[in-house]
Formats: C-alpha cells, sequence, structure tokens
C-alpha cells in the first residue's frame, strides 16, 4: 500500500498505532513488548499469533523510515509509487543494476575481497553505499552519500542517517546521463576513503577509531532520483563451504583447470580431500588426509580408506578455530605433493607410477570434527576445452546472455564455431569458419557445410602453438560480424534478412586439425553450471560386460570407439537398460546419445528414453516410441517434451540384445518465466514480485529471494510470458525458513487474460507437501501467455521464492 499525501500517510500511521496498541495488550504484557532485534528474529520463525502484530511493526516502522527521510532531506513531500525492481543482467565481469526514488539498500552484489572497490553510477542525486559486516543493513555499518542535498554535498556517516563524520562540498558530482566512477577504500587503520575517476587522491575521507568489519556493499537511490549501477571490480573468488562429522565427500567447487590448487580449512582433526576425474566418488581416486589420527598424521590413499602409501607426522597440524592454508600438486609425473601455507617444499609426497586423471575435488570431514573450508583459488572463469580431428559440434558452454561473445582457439586450421537457438546441432543455424581451406579463409554459412553468404582471405590467422582471439558479434538487424583480438572492426560480416534466435554456441575443429578453446566471457547469470545434468551423476545398468562400467556414459568422453575407454557393455541379455540419477526432480526437454561407431553401431536401434520417479526404467514414461539411430550418426538427440522425473533411462526392447552407450546427455527444458515481468496485488517488506523469476531459488527470507504480499483477501502473483504457451509444469519453491503453512491452498491459473482468476486452474487447490521446499504442479499443457498463483481466503500471505514454467509439446 502507498500514500502520496502527507495527511493520508499521517493518518495511517496513527491508525497503525493504534491498532498495534489493542494489539500488543493481547498478545504480550505491557512490561514485555518485543524489541527490534525480537522483531527480526520472529521475523526468522513467526509463531502464527504474533504473524499480524509482526506485519504491523514492520509497517510502522517502514513509515516511521519514510518520515525520517523526508525530515533529513528535505524536499519531497510526495512518495511515488514504487515500480517494480529490475533484476540485474550480467555483462561478463560486471553486473548492470538499477534503483527507484526509494531509499532502501540492495546487497545483491558479491562480497567484498579486499580493502578498495570500484563502481559506477549515474543518478540525478544521492548515491548512496551501505558498507556492512553482513548482506543486509545492520544499525552499525557506514553509509557513503555521493552527491546528496540536491547533489551538491558528499558525506561519509557510520549508521544509516546518521551524523555526517565528513561533509564535503561537490557540486555536480553526479550525472543523470553518465556513468560516472567512484571507488571507496577502507584502510585496516579505519580510514574511510572516497574517490572519483582515476584520482589517486580521495576528494572525502574520514577515520574510525573504531572500525567495523566490512564484507558487503548495498546500494540505494532516493530523495527523487532513480540510479543506474555498474559493478565491475567486486568479484566472488572465494567459496566458503561447512561440513559435518559425516564422512562423505562433497562435489561442488568448481572443475580443476591446472596441476595445482589452494584451499583453506579449519577443523580439529581430519581434513579430507578426494581427487577424482568425475564429480563424485569413484573407486580410482586419490584421498589426502590431512591431521587425522587426533590431528597427529597426515596420509595419501589410492582409493578411498585404501592403505596409506604416504604416512607423516603432522602434530597440531589443524586448527578448530583458524583457517589454515594447503595446496596440493599432482605432476605429469604422478608425483602428489601436499604442502602448508606458503612453504615451497611439500610436507608429503608419493609418486604413483600408473597416474589416474584428476579433474575434480571432493572435501569431507569425520571422526568427531566439523569443517569450515575456504576455496579462493579454484575458479571457473574460463572454460578450458580441447577438440579432435572429428568435425563435430560440442555444446557443453553456457548460454550466451548477449549479442557478443569472445573466445580463443588455437588449431592449424578449421576454427568452426556454431549458432543455435538450442545446444545441439539444428538444421536452420549460423556455422562461422575461421582460417579453412588450409588456413587460407573464413566464411560465415546459415547452416552446416552450407553456401559461403560470407567468404573472405585470411591468410595465416589460426596457429597451432597459440590461443588467438575471435568474437562473433550477433546484431538485432541480423548482422553476423567476426572479428580478432581488440580490433574495433570485424574481417568478416554478412546481413541476414531473416535473422534467427541465437542462444547457444558450439565448437569445433577438423580437416586434419585438433584445437585448444579457452571460454571467458561466456558467463551464466550465476554460477556457471554444466548445462548437461547428466554429467558425472551416479549411474547404473542391468549388467556389466568387458568392464564396460555405466559411470563411463557420464564422463564427458565423448568418443565413440571402444578403445578409447569411453564406451558401456552390457552382457547379451533380454530388454537390457541403463539409467543415470540426476539426484533432483528435473523438466527433461531433450537427450542426446552418443553411439559406438568402431563396430557394432545397428545394436542399439530400436532403443525406448525413459523419464520418471523409478529406478526401475521401464516403468518410467517414454520420451514419444520406440526411436531408431540414424545408421550415418554418431550422436542423436531425442526430444523428452518435458517429462519430468530424477532417473533418465534407456532401455532396447527384445531378447538377446546388448546395450552399449558412449555418452549419454541430458538438458532441461528452459524456465520459460525466467527474468519475466512480474505483479502482485500488493508488497510488504520489500519483497517485490520480480524476486520470484530472478534465478534465485534460495528459500530463506534472509537471502532476499522470497516475495511478500500484506495480509490480505485472496492475494496473487503473476507472470507475463510475453507470448502464449503451452505450459506443462509449473515449479514453485515455498519458503523454508518459517511460515511455510502459510502458501497452502494454492491455485495456479493460466491463460490470455491479465487478471489471475479469470483464467483456467490447473486442477483444484494444491498444497506443497509436507517436509518439502517446492512442488511441481501438472497443468497439462494449458495454454496462456499470464501464470498466476492465488491463496484464496481473508488474511492470507502470500510468499513463494521462485517461480519456474516448463513447456510442454
Amino acid at each position: 500500500m502507498h500514500w502520496t499525501g502527507r495527511m493520508s500517510k499521517m493518518n495511517h500511521l496513527f491508525l497503525l498505532v493504534l491498532t498495534l496498541t489493542l494489539l500488543a495488550g493481547a498478545v504480550y504484557p505491557a512490561e514485555s513488548l518485543p524489541s527490534q532485534e525480537q522483531r527480526l528474529n520472529n521475523e526468522q520463525g513467526a509463531s502464527p499469533d504474533i504473524e499480524e502484530s509482526k506485519v504491523l511493526l514492520e509497517e510502522l516502522e517502514e513509515l516511521l523510515d519514510e518520515e525520517l527521510m523526508t525530515n533529513n532531506n528535505g524536499d519531497e513531500d510526495e512518495i511515488a509509487l514504487l515500480p517494480e525492481e529490475k533484476h540485474s543482467v550480467p555483462t561478463d565481469d560486471c553486473l548492470l543494476k538499477t534503483t527507484d526514488t526509494a531509499y532502501r539498500y540492495r546487497w545483491d552484489v558479491p562480497q567484498l575481497t579486499g580493502t578498495r572497490f570500484t563502481f559506477q553510477a549515474s543518478a540525478r542525486n544521492d548515491v548512496h553505499v551501505g558498507l556492512s559486516s553482513v548482506h543486509h543493513d545492520v544499525s552499525d555499518m557506514y553509509e557513503i552519500v555521493i552527491g546528496g542535498w540536491r547533489n551538491t554535498r558528499s558525506a561519509i556517516r557510520r549508521r544509516k542517517q546518521g551524523p555526517n563524520l565528513a561533509f564535503v562540498s561537490t557540486p555536480g558530482i553526479n550525472s543523470p546521463t553518465e556513468l560516472r566512477t567512484f571507488w571507496i577504500n577502507c584502510a585496516p587503520d579505519g580510514t574511510i576513503s572516497v574517490g572519483k575517476g582515476d584520482d589517486a587522491q580521495p576528494f572525502m575521507s574520514w577515520r574510525d577509531p573504531n572500525p567495523l568489519r566490512v564484507s558487503y556493499a548495498g546500494y540505494s537511490t532516493g530523495w527523487g532520483s532513480t540510479g543506474r549501477w555498474k559493478f565491475c571490480s567486486i568479484r566472488d573468488d572465494c567459496l566458503l563451504k561447512t561440513t559435518d562429522t559425516t564422512y562423505r565427500y562433497r562435489w561442488d567447487v568448481p572443475q580443476l583447470t591446472g596441476t595445482r590448487f589452494t584451499f583453506q580449512a579449519s577443523a580439529r582433526n581430519d581434513v579430507h580431500v578426494g581427487l577424482s576425474s568425475v564429480h563424485h566418488d569413484v573407486s580410482d581416486m586419490y584421498e589426502i588426509v590431512i591431521g587425522g589420527w587426533r590431528n597427529t598424521r597426515s596420509a595419501i590413499r589410492r582409493r578411498k580408506q585404501g592403505p596409506n602409501l604416504a604416512f607423516v607426522s603432522t602434530p597440531g597440524i589443524n586448527s578448530p578455530t583458524e583457517l589454515r592454508t594447503f595446496w596440493i600438486n599432482c605432476a605429469p609425473d604422478g608425483t602428489i605433493s601436499v604442502g602448508k601455507g606458503d612453504d615451497a617444499q611439500p610436507f608429503m609426497s608419493w609418486r604413483d607410477p600408473n597416474p589416474l586423471r584428476v579433474s575434480y575435488a571432493g572435501y569431507s570431514t569425520g571422526w568427531g570434527s566439523t569443517g569450515r573450508w575456504k576455496f579462493c583459488s579454484i575458479r571457473d572463469d574460463c572454460l578450458l576445452k580441447t577438440t579432435d580431428t572429428a568435425y563435430r559440434y560440442r555444446w557443453d558452454v553456457p548460454q550466451l546472455t548477449g549479442t557478443r561473445f569472445t573466445f580463443q582457439a588455437s588449431a592449424r586450421n578449421d576454427v568452426h564455431v556454431g549458432l543455435s537457438s538450442v545446444h545441439h546441432d539444428v538444421s536452420d543455424m549460423y556455422e562461422i569458419v575461421i582460417g579453412g581451406w588450409r588456413n587460407t579463409r573464413s566464411a560465415i554459412r546459415r547452416r552446416k557445410q552450407g553456401p559461403n553468404l560470407a567468404f573472405v582471405s585470411t591468410p595465416g590467422i589460426n596457429s597451432p602453438t597459440e590461443l588467438r582471439t575471435f568474437w562473433i558479434n550477433c546484431a538485432p538487424d541480423g548482422t553476423i560480424s567476426v572479428g580478432k583480438g581488440d580490433d574495433a572492426q570485424p574481417f568478416m560480416s554478412w546481413r541476414d534478412p531473416n535473422p534467427l534466435r541465437v542462444s547457444y554456441a558450439g565448437y569445433s575443429t577438423g580437416w586434419g586439425s585438433t584445437g585448444r578453446w579457452k571460454f571467458c566471457s561466456i558467463r551464466d547469470q550465476r554460477t556457471f553450471t554444466d548445462p548437461n545434468l547428466a554429467s558425472g551423476r551416479p549411474t547404473h545398468q542391468s549388467s556389466t560386460g568387458h568392464e564396460g562400467d555405466p559411470a563411463r556414459a557420464v564422463d564427458g568422453n565423448r568418443s565413440p570407439h571402444w578403445a578409447h575407454n569411453s564406451c558401456t557393455h552390457t552382457n547379451e541379455e533380454n530388454d537390457p537398460w541403463w539409467y543415470v540419477d540426476l539426484g533432483h526432480y528435473v523438466t527433461v526437454d531433450h537427450v542426446t546419445i552418443v553411439n559406438r561407431r568402431d563396430c557394432c553401431s545397428e545394436r542399439i536401434t530400436p532403443f525406448d528414453v525413459h523419464v520418471g520417479y523409478s529406478t526401475d526404467v521401464a516403468s518410467n514414461p517414454r520420451c514419444g516410441g520406440h526411436h531408431h539411430f540414424p545408421p550415418t550418426e554418431t550422436e542423436h538427440a531425442v526430444n523428452c517434451g518435458g517429462l519430468r522425473g530424477r532417473y533418465v533411462g534407456i532401455r532396447l526392447p527384445g531378447k538377446r540384445r546388448i546395450l552399449t552407450l558412449c555418452e549419454v546427455e541430458v538438458y532441461a527444458a528452459p524456465n520459460l518465466a525466467l527474468g519475466k515481468p512480474t505483479s502482485q496485488s500488493n508488497v510488504a517488506h520489500n519483497g517485490f514480485a520480480s524476486r520470484a523469476t530472478d534465478g534465485c531459488r534460495d528459500p530463506n527470507w534472509g537471502s532476499q529471494c522470497c516475495t511478500h504480499t500484506p495480509a490480505e483477501a485472496n492475494p496473487w502473483l503473476q507472470v507475463d510470458l510475453g507470448t502464449s504457451v503451452r505450459v506443462q509444469w509449473v515449479v514453485i519453491m515455498n519458503r523454508a525458513d518459517c511460515c511455510r503453512e502459510r502458501l497452502s491452498p494454492f491455485s495456479v491459473h493460466i491463460g490470455n487474460n491479465a487478471r489471475v482468476d479469470q483464467n483456467p486452474r490447473c486442477g483444484g487447490h494444491h498444497t506443497i507437501p509436507a517436509g518439502k521446499d517446492k512442488d511441481a504442479i501438472n497443468c497439462n499443457g494449458l495454454t496462456g501467455r499470464y501464470v498466476g498463483i492465488r491463496l484464496p481466503g481473508y488474511g492470507r500471505i502470500l510468499t513463494v521464492c521462485e517461480i519456474e514454467v516448463y513447456a510442454g509439446m
């Protein structure tokens, strides 16, 4: 609810105070009204009997904050309606943000990792930056005001709207049209310095005699000014993890990209690191034990709980209170070395005469010890890839998020890039050839091996020894431009009169050339995850013949040749099967299968693909009918049209059959709601509707990922998909830290009417299953542009932490 007149707001304030007074007598004894801290705690876990009082308290607090804001800064007698906040747009290393005229801090940029950070802002006035020990407002935090007081003065404060501890004249420092650069430095001696552009000297500083810890930055505008922001130097280099006393490896840090990595750990004893070729436990893997045997000894093993191949005395090496630094190096000759801190020499090493491939690191504690972990040197900024001489596209880099992307490649000739609307080959896709024809010419095509629509001379453009940089831009008018290095002008371009949608990039070499590739500027909106959901997941099959382990189908080795140890193999049997456990429920778009080619390629036909909730493959629904593998193709994609399940299986119907798979890749259907416009009946506690489609699935209120309405009759939230869609599934993330029961019962509506309750329902009233944070509603192909959630009844509060919409066939 928003009030535009000062008198209306004061009347509302009076009514709130009166109502709250009456409620307080019923809910709390007069001598024990809740403190602000207690109210904040209640938001984490409020009981139903105080919920209404809590809501009124927080609404009163918001109105008081607005009054304080107006009294302190002056001019605005009107408070504008708050528009929905736009979600951030990542541009490689930079985050683009916007703020409205409401004075409230947003804490959605990564944790600060140094004493200084730089940002850009454009506003008419009142660029505000908060510096806090946590990623939300607290009473003790620094507030930097740049260009307040109608863009004439700047200040440093030690709390929000606190006294000005530094106060300087800065007329015209902000611009409403131009992004201007500022920097803030928090020195160890407590000096807060604020500067602009490339200036070495700050224009404002103040020294805090009792410095606060600064880990996060928030940002805000207000006082009639909106803002645009660009954060490029705030990086989330480190991953913080915890482990309990259960001995089990977690494999949720990025793939290793070199021979050595460094990490920090704090534990009473038993810091364990596993080194594997895939991101799960396997029989052949290295196990590093640091400070086992009650923190007295360390060891290197070649399997979990295997014999100690190196075994050294390391008394007191771990600390339960201090993060200590360790490093592990896996040399090409098979030597595993383990060291600590900045020591050049390891405290433990062992050489494996038959070295294992190491691509992933897992971590664990156990034997009565919990652990804290910090991984800063395992970086997933760049993806390193290789291609062989086979001309086939790999589609395992993240979805493109802009019109331009940059990559590096090293090849003797024939660097090929495919641009597609999906992450596999299709008939309508662009093909970019760089240095084909023995590294002499380059071309643009509108299909694989199609006619050359642009064809230019580029002698020696590729190098077999040096990674060279190229960029491709797909303009909205259909112009495809290809350039190299830092050149502003392309060396090749062509305009498509009927442009194709480009969402994914594939890469290939061929014609006698292998390739090395480096992708650094293709970034997901959040941390990168392999789009192939089957990669490295647990697998099972009906039997195993000739050591054709089922895990080979998800190890990332797509070679179609048996000799490359890349293919599974069952015995000859009736109805052989194989399945992968994705670990959670997924709406599956398609499954790609790589078949064996050195022999026996006909064995796989006919085959069935099943997706469902059972480990009994045959009992799960099929993706279509029986499928036939094209005899001339190495890989084939099966459309599953939004079937949902945890287990994806391949089955060969019939007697005396052998199942061999060289790779199975599972790709989720796109979430059609991601980033789409949203609206809701009302907003409370800054729980804006846009949070439901921002990609953040954290079910805790403190993460700022959940929506919130006030208590009202029939609250609703709606997503505008932009076009009419045949919807198969709607997935709803509920709040988990408290108040789970609020959401049930609810109804889901889909249609072309902008009013939620005027659209058809998906079934009846739904409830989130007990103990679950989310539910998937099967809408059985209801068609519409708008997807809405509605809570029937009076005094209902609608909070959802994410809505995902998936189309069906």
